[in-house]
């Protein structure tokens, strides 16, 4: 390890990982180095072979307790898992672990549980493997930690390729036999990727997670039937044979059955066979067979302020996703306590939301076009990515007449418009934001369609890069003001300043158009905008720049300060030198001033609210939602969900939280259900997702009693 990583390490947590070789403990140090957050020490039995794991990796042996307090030396925190299949006394084992831990000053430690068979089964049911574990729960407990926490590991994939592969059958085939009804879902999966994910999120956030908490690794429930076919369909052989007692036996290869009383043989394929029904499991189920995203807290580039790397512009990537769709009876996943439903489906690229004062929604669908200057890979790219294509520019109305959280009324609202965005009402106009101009309508309350051709109050520079086609608007509180949006033309300014003017700004106007002035500057591409209902102070999402490495440069949210300059494209997050600009126009580098809130680099972050309305628990009320879109120049994905920054007196506080997740299906191949982008907030207090790349209007809404 260098210097500089050492010093770097120095000022992190350490976290010391029982059983860091194993699926569990893997899984804890890939997250926890993942979130550049922590200094990570695996605890080996033979730490010589595992150098190159973590940061550290130190001798520790459950069986050896007098090896345990000298590895847990200096940590912060302990994950613990023990195993029951080395036929190990799991409670000696754990006491002896809490023991050395409190020994040696560890604050947090957290211990991979299992719940009590007999109790939830009301005696019916007897797993020693579980109770085992659970048992446990008090030793930890009553031991004193400043933090405790327990996560919960359903069975999950990886065990396929493991523990539970296929085993050999009396016939000297390789398979299964389960003693279950192949047609009941009865089968709990998940993946152990995301456990590390939930302990390192435990980690980072002690205050919310480490008060005793138990924090389940949630998967789905699946017969093996659904696996069976599945993997038939990507070509796998599988034989199914139900006994009379109701056992069935399974055997999987890539032979056609010779025998009808054979199992079917997988001539020495039995990992590739058991990772093709792990996978299967998990399509069917409709969680992603790969690592799922990491949580939005633990990347690099969050908060106020940021931690940022030097600009990396040769390390730069492009990595899109690829757009499948959602599979029927699949939504995006929320908080416990929270419900998703589609509001409307079978949209064409539905991007923002603007509600009526009688509750009917309009969402405005268009889409960037493709540009002939871009590469035939990069269009390619976009194109599956959900990015580019023909526009619809067109406004929907959406009303659901019967309040049951369902758009049975769905009208084209206006048509003949071009690339529109951003939709505000003032009394009796309604003001359009197409990417070439701003336009007025007349409108009365209750109508589902505007014939009118329009008034164009202000001419805007059309188009820009990538997806800066987008403008937006909103209202000031008296309804004197109007606010556009307009993002740059270049991602660096590489086609001259002079292809600027009027861009990478907010501009305010007078209703009539009459007035212009730009209100702040050197702002990328501001596309979300909202009013913070505490301080009455204008916020923006921002989209910053590309090709300066993974971690570089942060989206943000931030107040909009009147008149100030916000860098672009001189300087990054304050008065960091973008290199490809350097030793230019020093008097707007000493103006650049930093934006408030840091949300990850190259998440998109489009879509922003302030939340003002009733139903949600009371933590959310003045708290920001964002959109993230989603990247494509990060050779990890980043964005694809909706996050949520808690704000105290106007501002924020505390990390993010991802609030609405589960569009990216696979981030190790990019497929992808949908991508969120607009968000409105209804009457009733629940809130509305556009997400343009699934054609889905999301609602989300409190569900009653939690």
């Amino acid at each position: 390890m260098s210097q500089n990583s050492n010093m770097l390490c120095n000022n992190k947590k350490l976290i010391a990982v029982i059983g860091a070789t194993g699926q569990q403990g893997g899984a804890v140090v890939r997250a926890l180095h993942a979130s550049g957050q922590f200094k990570v020490r695996a605890l080996s039995r033979n730490p010589s072979k595992h150098r190159e794991l973590a940061d550290e990796a130190v001798e520790a042996d459950l069986n050896r307790p007098e090896t345990l307090k000298a590895a847990f030396e200096g940590a912060h925190g302990v994950f613990l898992v023990t195993n029951f299949w080395e036929g190990t006394d799991e409670r000696k084992q754990a006491t002896a672990a809490v023991r050395a831990a409190k020994d040696a000053g560890v604050k947090h430690f957290i211990w991979s549980t299992l719940p009590t068979v007999e109790a939830s089964s009301g005696g019916k049911f007897n797993v020693p493997h579980f109770t085992g574990k659970a048992k446990i729960d008090l030793i930890v407990k009553e031991a004193g930690f400043m933090h405790h926490t327990f996560v919960i590991a359903p069975f999950y994939y990886q065990n396929l390729v493991g523990a539970s592969a296929p085993q050999k059958q009396a016939n000297g085939s390789l398979g299964w036999t389960l003693p279950l009804d192949p047609d009941v879902r009865c089968i709990h999966m998940g993946d152990i990727s995301e456990l590390g994910n939930i302990v390192a999120g435990a980690f980072a956030h002690p205050d919310q997670a480490g008060n005793g908490e138990y924090l389940p690794l949630v998967g789905d429930f699946i017969s093996f039937n659904e696996i069976v076919r599945h993997a038939k369909s990507t070509g796998s052989q599988i034989l199914v044979q139900t006994s009379a007692k109701g056992s069935c036996r399974y055997g999987s290869g890539r032979e056609r059955l010779r025998s009808s009383g054979s199992s079917m043989q997988v001539n020495n394929q039995w990992k590739r066979a058991a990772a093709l029904v792990a996978a299967a499991m998990l399509f069917t189920a409709g969680v992603s067979p790969g690592a799922s995203q990491p949580l939005t807290s633990t990347l690099k580039g969050i908060g106020p302020p940021p931690n940022l790397p030097a600009p990396q512009p040769s390390e730069s990537a492009t990595k899109f996703a690829k757009v499948v769709g959602w599979p029927e009876n699949l939504t995006p996943k929320a908080p416990d306590g929270f419900q998703v439903e589609a509001f409307a489906r079978d949209l064409e690229s539905p991007r923002w939301l603007y509600v009526l004062p009688n509750g009917d929604v309009l969402v405005s669908q268009a889409r960037s076009h493709p540009r002939s200057s871009a590469s035939a890979d990069k269009r390619k790219g976009m194109a599956g990515a959900g990015s580019i294509g023909v526009s619809p520019n067109r406004i929907t109305l959406l009303r659901d007449s019967d309040r049951d959280g369902r758009a049975e009324t769905r009208e084209v609202f206006l048509t003949n418009l071009n690339q529109p965005l951003g939709v505000a009402l003032i009394d009796k106009t309604l003001y359009v934001a197409n990417t070439d101009g701003l336009m007025r309508f007349p409108y009365k309350e209750g109508q589902t369609r505007i014939e009118d051709a329009g008034t164009l109050v202000l001419e805007l520079p059309a188009g820009g890069y990538n997806n800066h086609w987008t403008r937006n608007i909103v209202v000031s509180a008296d309804k004197s003001k109007l606010y556009i949006s307009v993002g740059s033309a270049s991602d660096h300014g590489e086609y001259g300043m002079d292809k600027e003017v009027r861009r990478a700004n907010i501009l305010e106007i007078n209703p009539d158009g009459s007035g212009e002035r730009i209100f702040a500057a050197g702002i990328r591409n501001p596309v979300g905008m909202s009013w913070q209902p505490e301080s009455g102070r204008l916020w923006t999402a921002v989209n910053e720049r590309d090709n300066l490495g993974d971690d570089l440069v942060p989206d943000y949210i931030t107040a909009v300060q009147e008149a100030a300059f916000y860098g672009w494209p001189y300087t990054y997050y304050g008065q960091n030198i973008d290199p490809r600009r350097k030793g230019e126009r020093p008097d707007l580098v000493a103006r650049s001033i930093k934006p408030d809130y840091a949300l990850g680099s190259h998440t998109a972050s489009l879509g922003l609210l302030f939340y003002t309305g009733g139903s949600f628990p009371d933590r959310y009320r003045g708290g920001a939602f964002i959109g993230q879109h989603g990247s494509w120049n990060r050779s990890q994905f980043s964005g694809y969900r909706v996050v949520f920054v808690p704000f105290q007196n106007g501002q924020p506080r505390g990390q993010p939280e991802d609030f609405l997740t589960g569009f990216m299906a696979d981030p190790r191949t990019g497929r992808t259900y949908g991508r969120p982008v607009g968000i409105t907030e209804l009457r009733d207090g629940s809130l509305l997702v556009a997400d343009d790349a699934g054609g889905v209007v999301w609602r989300v809404l409190r569900v009653a009693g939690r």
